[in-house]
């Protein structure tokens, strides 16, 4: 795991938000949200560039929930679509 500054604004100051687990339930790993004092929001310490791959193994591994066809898939795509279109306007 690595420390990193934050990549808004390059300082070092922030404060512990969450601790939370991977969202795969593979291993007791857990791992901290912060908040800089910028408002930006980043995990920290995070996997260096040697572990990271490791996360991504799972065969289930599927970010965008895109082969999950039952009701809650179908209601992730259909709200996904409406924030991507207020993204889209806020460009």
């Amino acid at each position: 795991m690595e420390n990193i500054r934050c990549i808004i604004c390059g300082e070092n100051n922030f404060v512990q938000l969450i601790t939370l687990s991977d969202r795969l339930g593979y291993g007791l790993e857990s791992f901290q949200l912060v908040k800089c004092e910028c408002n930006f929001i980043y995990l920290n310490p995070r996997p260096d560039i040697q572990q990271i791959s490791s996360y991504y193994k799972s065969s289930n591994y599927d970010p965008y929930n895109t082969l999950n066809k039952d009701g809650w898939g179908k209601m992730y795509r259909f709200v996904q679509q409406i924030t991507l279109r207020w993204k889209y306007n806020k460009i």
